[in-house]
């Protein structure tokens, strides 16, 4: 390389100089610019970090006061005029107050500070602005100028506008967080009596009014697509795929897996009925849900079938009664009144009453759960065939004290099919129900003896059988059950052959004391007067006077068998929350401690109240709307007997109960006499406390439902004990008794170690259960469902004596007549009124046993 000379070294010197001043000044530019870019985001920071700050005033931040000569115009801001300074200025003031309050007292003026960048602002109307902040994605809504507003915002927490204006405002948006309550409002102020603050309701977010809600005005920009030519057949076909949320999707199969595991269980309703469709009773039963309207259709025919029987039945009966009571009546035909004439007509009417009924003669034969009512019914419509038979054919037997009895067996014939009628109808009754939309929910044995012991310790000293209620998919044997057990077969089964030996002794009697026609006579008198005609008719007439009355409440027994089962406990068992419906909890207002805000310590309380089933968790489900989604989850709930419950919420220990409780735990309590001044005329004072802290004071009442009551003292004479699970601090064994005015030893309150035990069988759902009961949930449709089964069984009790009572009378007067050789008494129209006052009293006796007892 030459070397260079000296002038050659300073030009290039200079040269290297000149390219580094220029680097430098570059440099010092672009850290201008820097400072400059800092200094903005130093401001807009501070600006976020004071808005950020929930409890901290804003305290650096002048207000904006208008000069004196402008104060009778109206301090509000026009959009232009918003735009305009959100132009000029990184933040913008806007003054809300009303024209009374600027003209009184400049300094009470309220501004709201709104960054620049990226604001949106509409207009509503002079006095309302709705400011939204792309910043954050939230939306500030800004009340009358009448109210004073507190604009809290945290990125991390929350985002609350709280306006204490005539309708109280508070909107909470959280956000990367499942839906939390939105709205708080109420309509009412303080009670001018009490100094409590009004329970507020709670809304969720999504079910905010459109007012609430930001709208863009930005127009959504189209792409203009030019006219293109296409040819048929060459058109794009593009599937559309669904788009699946996959956080739904896994909500929805994680509920189905659950609903799976709650309603399995190894202890079913098997071992209640055991013989349960061992032996068919009715074909084609309701097995699915597809098959409801073959069934109801069925049943149907069957009664359309069956009111025809009764109206030909009565016609033809009605014929035979006037040929019986006129035969000797000059005002009878003289044509008729032939032997074979009159004969012949009388056996050609009742031939066809027997054909009408022929379905009552079939059924008396099928023995396969040993006799029924038809047998003995179809007995003595048969007898009375052949010896109406014998009337005609051979004349002595009518003098010799022969009476003609057709229109008795026409008679019995008919109350028989009123009695099928009425049954059917009960069973289309109950199976409308059965099928309609609404929840179903049976009534079964605990059946896990174990269960029931541990339920029922120092309650029950016998065996326990305790009844408790069930949530069903499907109610399961409905028209098996409905028609399994009849009483009126139970009354004939024994009556029917003793009847009929006896009345086989008189005849033997008669016989050979007098002449066996005049034997035969009273045989099949006997056999008429005896039969318990009645009882058929009585027992679904009482099945569907009480089965009425107890679906008034929600409840309805299926038959006999239903009552059966349900009635063989002694014991049933309840959550203390189904005595108490929304309308019995009432809230007289809340007292707020230690600068707790209003929402969180509602949602506390709910969460454990709603989680523990507690009485007042309608109250609390009535605040938040039904939304209880919106309630944060609660762990570790314990209940501590008569005091309350302690649980664990967002990591804090919370205690739900009375002054009592946060005794036990060391919380400082106000005084019993400041505890006093809210808990008058049966109110009761329900604690909350946070962390150690009392937060609140809520004051609430409890009252009975009338008709629960008064089903509650009807069951209390049957001698069942009912048994209540209870997690309030306030709903026990005494509290009850004095509500619903009952002995003490009727209800009774399940210990901690019981409850926990209970809880698997407390609001139970299972997929299928026996339809011996079928109600709607609530404790008046339990309650009503167990005093049903219980008249229907002491009813049924009473028939069965009414009847067979009836049947001995009938035969002894038969008899006592035939002794004292006092043939000319017994007359056909004598044993049918004898039928007819007997009957009717056995149906007032049972009518007056379902009023009265």
């Amino acid at each position: 390389m030459d070397k260079m000379s000296i002038d050659e070294i300073i030009k290039q010197a200079q040269l290297i100089k000149k390219n580094a001043d220029k680097k430098l000044n570059e440099a010092q530019s672009n850290n201008e610019m820097n400072d400059k870019q800092l200094k903005n985001s130093e401001i807009t920071n501070s600006f976020s970090t004071k808005v950020l700050k929930k409890d901290e005033p804003l305290d650096d931040v002048k207000k904006f006061i208008p000069k004196k000569k402008n104060t009778k115009k109206s301090n509000t801001i026009s959009a232009a005029n918003i735009t305009q300074l959100a132009s000029e200025d990184k933040t913008i003031k806007i003054n809300i107050s009303n024209d009374k309050n600027n003209n009184s007292n400049g300094s009470q003026d309220k501004t709201r500070i709104i960054p620049k960048s990226d604001n949106i602002v509409q207009v509503i109307d002079d006095k309302t602005r709705v400011i939204k902040s792309d910043i954050n994605d939230h939306t500030r809504v800004i009340p009358k100028a009448n109210s004073r507003t507190r604009v809290i915002s945290n990125s991390n927490d929350h985002t609350r506008v709280i306006s204490d204006s005539d309708e109280n405002t508070l909107i909470i948006n959280k956000r990367n967080s499942p839906p939390r309550p939105a709205i708080i409002s109420t309509n009412s102020k303080k009670d001018e009596k009490s100094d409590l603050n009004e329970i507020p309701t709670i809304f969720a977010v999504n079910h905010l009014d459109d007012k609430f809600k930001y709208h863009s005005t930005d127009d959504s920009i189209e792409e203009e697509l030019g006219v293109q030519m296409t040819l048929e057949g060459f058109d794009d076909e593009i599937e559309t795929v669904p788009t699946i949320d996959e956080e739904i999707a896994e909500r929805v199969l994680k509920k189905n897996r659950e609903d799976k595991i709650n309603k399995f269980r190894l202890f079913g309703p098997n071992e209640t009925d055991k013989k349960l469709r061992q032996q068919k009773v009715v074909d084609n039963d309701y097995i699915n849900e597809s098959d409801k309207y073959n069934v109801l259709d069925k049943l149907l025919y069957t009664r359309t079938k069956t009111k025809s029987k009764i109206i030909i039945t009565s016609v033809l009966g009605l014929l035979l009664l006037l040929m019986t009571a006129l035969k000797d009546n000059g005002l009878f035909p003289a044509i008729l009144s032939e032997h074979l004439v009159y004969f012949s007509s009388a056996l050609v009417l009742y031939v066809c009453i027997l054909i009408t009924n022929f379905n009552i003669i079939i059924h008396a034969f099928k023995f396969k759960g040993g006799l029924n009512f038809d047998f003995i019914t179809m007995l003595c419509a048969l007898i009375v065939l052949v010896h109406s038979t014998l009337l005609l054919l051979f004349e002595n037997l009518w003098l010799d004290n022969g009476i003609l009895l057709s229109c008795i067996a026409s008679f019995a014939l008919l109350l028989s099919q009123i009695g099928k009628y009425k049954m059917i109808t009960q069973i289309i009754v109950n199976f409308n129900y059965l099928v309609s939309e609404d929840e179903k929910f049976t009534i079964e044995n605990i059946t896990n003896e174990i269960d029931s012991k541990i339920i029922s310790r120092g309650i029950i000293n016998e065996k326990p059988v305790i009844k408790t209620s069930v949530k069903t998919d499907f109610p399961t044997n409905f028209l098996d059950i409905s028609c399994k057990t009849e009483p009126a077969d139970k009354i004939a089964n024994p009556l029917s052959f003793i009847m009929l030996g006896l009345s086989f002794a008189l005849f033997l009697y008669i016989g050979f004391v007098d002449n066996f026609n005049t034997a035969f006579n009273i045989f099949v008198c006997a056999i008429c007067a005896s039969n318990p005609i009645i009882a058929l008719y009585a027992t679904n007439s009482a099945l569907t006077d009480i089965t009425r009355n107890s679906a008034k409440h929600g409840a309805r027994v299926c038959g006999y068998e239903g009552a059966i089962i349900t009635n063989n406990s002694n014991a049933i068992v309840m959550e203390a929350a189904d005595f108490f419906d929304r309308s019995c909890c009432d809230n007289h207002g809340i007292k707020i401690f230690n600068n707790t805000k209003i929402d969180e310590a509602i949602l506390y309380t709910a969460s454990v109240m709603i989680n523990t089933k507690s009485p007042l968790a309608h109250v609390f489900d009535d605040v938040i709307i039904g939304k209880q989604s919106i309630l944060p989850e609660v762990e570790d709930i314990l209940y501590e007997n008569k005091l309350g419950t302690s649980a664990w919420v967002y990591g804090k220990k919370v205690l739900v109960g009375n002054r009592n409780l946060l005794i036990a735990h060391g919380i400082t309590v106000p005084k019993q006499s400041y505890e006093e001044k809210y808990t008058r005329k049966g109110k009761h004072a329900l604690y909350l406390a946070v962390n150690g802290k009392i937060c609140a004071m809520f004051i609430f009442s409890y009252s009975a439902n009338p008709e629960l009551k008064q089903e509650l003292k009807k069951l209390e004479k049957s001698g069942i004990t009912i048994i209540v699970r209870s997690c309030d601090p306030y709903i026990n064994e005494e509290t009850l008794c004095n509500l619903f005015d009952l002995p003490s030893d009727f209800i009774r309150v399940m210990n901690p170690s019981a409850a926990r035990v209970y809880e698997k069988y407390s609001n139970m759902t299972v997929e299928n259960s026996p339809s011996y009961v079928i109600h709607d949930g609530t404790a008046l449709s339990f309650v009503s469902a167990m005093k049903s089964a219980e008249d229907l069984i002491s009813t049924k009790k009473l028939i069965k004596f009414l009847s067979t009572f009836g049947s001995a009378l009938g035969f002894g007067v038969i008899a006592f007549l035939a002794l004292t050789n006092e043939y000319s008494q017994i007359t056909a129209m004598g044993m049918l009124t004898f039928h007819i006052i007997w009957s009717s009293f056995v149906v007032i006796a049972s009518k007056i046993k379902e009023t009265l007892f």
